[in-house]
């Protein structure tokens, strides 16, 4: 049905598909009556930066969710390898 690849983890799948076919593999995903959480066109960066400071790791993360609170930003899209926080 178009999808490019298929990861599995704890969490459950995700389908990863070139943005035109997104609507195809989501009509054979509920069409299967596979029951779906979460749809969407997502921007997926092509290489990732590893940040293994941590002082940095805090600042980048506090970035990111200041400008995803932001009003006029709907989505927030970066290439950072952040270590999981406290």
């Amino acid at each position: 049905a178009g999808a490019e690849d298929f990861r599995a983890d704890t969490n459950g799948y995700e389908i990863l598909t070139d943005p035109t076919a997104f609507e195809a593999v989501q009509q054979r995903i509920e069409s299967k009556q596979i029951p779906c959480e979460v749809a969407e066109v997502a921007q997926l960066p092509l290489t990732t930066v590893p940040v293994v400071d941590a002082e940095l790791a805090k600042q980048v993360n506090t970035l990111i969710e200041l400008l995803d609170d932001h009003d006029d930003v709907k989505v927030v899209h970066h290439n950072a390898e952040l270590p999981a926080m406290d």
